[in-house]
């Protein structure tokens, strides 16, 4: 995940937090050769939440990585200050690149 191109960034208005925290590990990536796949900041709000339906349909697929996909999202509910409710259980703006990940 990575890049705010058109749309107000989550840490900076311009910047998206992964590569705005550290923009060498972005360079190096980027360089590296390997196929990049960047799930930009717009992608990651409004329609991208999952909701419990979501959750319930990739747990009832049986697949590990569906599973260890949602246990991560749990996980960060749980770890937060204040756990938040199940229907805004998936505010990590990892989910993007967790359903890129799935499909």
């Amino acid at each position: 995940m990575g890049g705010a191109p058109c749309c107000e960034g989550n840490v900076t208005p311009a910047a998206e937090y992964n590569i705005w925290v550290d923009p060498e590990a972005a360079r190096i990536v980027m360089r590296s050769g390997l196929p990049v796949e960047l799930i930009g900041w717009h992608l990651c709000r409004g329609e991208a939440v999952l909701t419990a339906n979501d959750i319930a349909y990739v747990e009832s697929l049986k697949s590990k990585l569906g599973h260890f996909a949602i246990e991560c999202v749990m996980r960060e509910r749980l770890t937060r200050p204040k756990p938040v409710k199940m229907e805004s259980a998936c505010q990590i703006r990892l989910r993007c690149a967790l359903r890129w990940t799935l499909a």
